[in-house]
C-alpha cells in the first residue's frame, strides 16, 4: 500500500505542516513493513526532512527501528533500535544540534516552555511494562520559560540492583562571571515503587525566580529574583513535593487582588504542599516594611493558595 499524508496549520503563529509519502507492507496482520520514501515537514517553522533507506518492521510485538533520521539545515535526529518485550532491548534516539523548542507540543505542560540544542543520546528500554530511559546529552542554551539558565549535561543510568533510574544533572551558566552552576539535580527515580518515587538533591545557586511565574498566576504576577539553597525532590510521580530551606534575593512580586508590588530578602522553609514563611519582612513600594508569618499551600504544585497567620 502507497499512503500520502498532508496537513496544515494555516494562520498559527508557529506554522506546522507536513508531506509524508511512504509504503506498508502486510504479510500478516501481525507482520508490517513500512517506509518513509519522502518526507518534509515543518515544527514551529523548522523545516525538517525524513533521509530515505529507512524501514520499520512490526512482528507481533517486537517493533525494529532502522535509520530512520529526521534533518534539518543544522540538526538531525535519528532512531535506531528495537521497541520489544525484552527489557533488554532498546530504541536509541541519537542528537546532533537538534533544536529542543518543538519538544512543548509533545510535553504539553501549563507553565512549561523549554529551549535549547541537544547533542548526545537517550535510550529507551521495556516501553511495554514500565519504562526506563538512560541517557547521555548535553543541551546548549537551555532556557525554562524564556530564563536562560546554562548548558546542561544530562547522564542517567539504570541500576538493576535498586530497580532505579540514576540522574545526575548539571546546569552551568557560562556567561556568568564565576560559571556559576545555577542548577543541579542528582539521585534516584524507583519507577516500580507505589510511593516514593523521587529521591532526588536539587541545588540552587542564584537561579531566577521568574521562571516558575506561569504557576503562581492564580494570585501572584511578576516574580523576579533570586534564589540559592538545598532542597530534596521527594514524593510519589502523582504527588511530588519538595523539602529544604532557600534564600531569596532581590525578589519583588505583585499580589493580584491587592494591586500592590512588594519586595524582599529572606529566608523560605519548603515543606510537602507548603511554602513556608516566618517572621519575613516584606516592603512595599513606598518603603513601608511588614513582619509576615504565614504559607503558601499547594497541591502538586497546582492549587495555590496564599494564607498570611498574622501581619505586623
Amino acid at each position: 500500500i502507497r499512503y500520502r499524508l498532508k496537513w496544515d496549520d494555516k494562520g498559527k503563529i508557529d506554522h506546522n505542516k507536513g508531506d509524508i509519502s511512504g509504503y506498508a507492507a502486510f504479510h500478516s496482520l501481525s507482520r508490517i513493513n513500512l517506509g518513509v520514501t519522502r518526507g518534509r515537514f515543518m515544527i514551529n517553522d523548522s523545516l525538517l526532512t525524513i533521509n530515505p533507506g529507512n524501514s520499520i518492521s512490526i512482528d507481533s510485538s517486537l517493533i525494529s527501528v532502522d535509520n530512520l533520521a529526521f534533518s534539518g539545515i543544522h540538526q538531525r535526529l535519528l532512531l535506531q533500535g528495537n521497541i520489544s518485550k525484552d527489557p533488554d532491548q532498546k530504541l536509541n534516539v541519537y542528537f546532533q544540534q537538534v533544536d529542543i523548542s518543538g519538544l512543548d507540543k509533545f510535553i504539553n505542560v501549563y507553565g512549561v516552555d523549554i529551549d535549547g540544542v541537544a547533542d548526545g543520546s537517550v535510550s529507551l528500554m521495556n516501553l511495554y511494562g514500565s519504562p526506563k530511559v538512560t541517557s547521555n546529552l548535553n543541551i546548549l542554551g537551555l532556557t525554562y520559560n524564556n530564563v536562560k539558565l546554562g548548558d546542561a549535561s544530562i547522564r542517567s543510568s539504570w541500576n538493576d540492583d535498586e530497580k532505579a533510574l540514576l540522574v545526575d544533572m548539571h546546569v552551568i551558566d557560562l556567561s556568568s562571571p564565576n560559571n556559576t552552576e545555577p542548577l543541579s539535580v542528582t539521585g534516584t527515580f524507583h519507577p516500580y515503587l507505589e510511593t516514593d518515587n523521587f529521591n532526588f538533591d536539587v541545588k540552587l545557586n542564584d537561579l531566577q525566580l521568574h521562571a516558575i511565574n506561569p504557576f503562581l498566576d492564580s494570585f501572584m504576577s511578576g516574580l523576579n529574583g533570586l534564589v540559592s539553597g538545598d532542597l530534596q525532590f521527594l514524593g510519589a510521580t502523582n504527588f511530588p513535593y519538595l523539602k529544604g530551606v532557600v534564600t531569596a534575593k532581590k525578589t519583588s512580586f505583585k499580589i493580584d487582588y491587592l494591586n500592590t508590588r512588594y519586595k524582599f530578602d529572606d529566608k523560605v522553609t519548603i515543606d510537602k504542599d507548603v511554602f513556608r514563611f516566618e517572621n519575613f519582612a516584606v516592603k512595599d513600594t513606598l518603603g513601608n516594611t511588614a513582619i509576615i508569618n504565614g504559607e503558601m499551600r499547594n497541591k502538586a504544585f497546582n492549587n495555590w493558595t496564599l494564607d498570611r497567620k498574622s501581619v505586623v
